[in-house]
């Protein structure tokens, strides 16, 4: 799990050759104003340096906001600490910055809301215990290690984020219960290409290409569907209101 965040992260803040700081890239502005915060308040990003002693700083937040105890019919600025805490620990605000993307994102934990995300969540709270941690940290990691390696010792060198990107795609599928009977390099290539394909999804939000980009998401995931999902005897068919049809 920490080699899959550690990937993640890298890949969001590493910056290329003649590549130039982002500000609007999502990672690599939480991070930065994570450290810029540490740093603010005295703390110390490199372990080596002597303690600082810092005063206390207050908080400052914007006009408080009085909308949330109206019904909202139009977007709302939220400005300061206390406001945006405020309003995320406010129950009946709703997850809409995926809205775009419901062909991957919807039913995910992300954009679940209410009873239905304290259930999901519930769910995957035991993916968090210590004994699974063990389990996963003996048991499962080792072998996919291995497994995604085994190519590469064979032919003799590799390309590390390549092989980065796949051990992440294959410790991802064990976490979340993908199959594959086969192991082989075929079944981890297809979900490399079909991960290419749902990773189009935020340009959904861009048109003029939304509704292609939508299609070509949704043929992706009936792809992921019929290969990695249904039991071979529902293969080319689909749910609807609880009955199967062909298609």
């Amino acid at each position: 799990m920490h080699v899959c965040l550690g990937m993640n992260l890298v890949a969001g803040t590493v910056l290329r050759d003649g590549e130039s700081p982002k500000p609007d890239n999502h990672q690599f502005g939480t991070i930065t104003l994570i450290i810029k915060e540490l740093i603010e308040r005295g703390m110390r990003p490199n372990p080596d340096q002597a303690p600082q002693k810092s005063k206390p700083q207050s908080v400052t937040s914007g006009p408080s906001i009085r909308c949330f105890s109206d019904p909202m019919n139009a977007p709302a600025r939220i400005s300061g600490y206390q406001n945006a805490h405020q309003a995320l620990c406010d129950r009946r605000l709703v997850q809409s910055m995926y809205s775009e993307c419901n062909v991957l994102m919807e039913r995910v934990l992300l954009t679940l809301h209410g009873e239905a995300h304290t259930c999901r969540r519930a769910i995957e709270w035991k993916l968090f215990r210590r004994d699974f941690a063990r389990y996963y940290e003996r048991e499962v990691y080792p072998a996919t290690l291995k497994r995604t390696l085994a190519p590469y010792l064979t032919r003799g060198h590799l390309d590390l984020p390549e092989f980065g990107f796949r051990v992440n795609i294959n410790l991802s599928a064990d976490i979340a219960g993908i199959d594959r009977p086969e192991g082989s390099e075929a079944e981890t290539d297809a979900l490399v290409a079909l991960t290419a394909n749902s990773a189009r999804e935020p340009r959904s939000f861009i048109p003029p290409d939304k509704d292609t980009v939508r299609q070509e998401v949704a043929a992706a995931l009936q792809q992921f569907n019929e290969q990695f999902l249904l039991p071979p005897d529902l293969v080319g068919k689909r749910y609807y209101n609880n009955s199967m049809k062909a298609v």
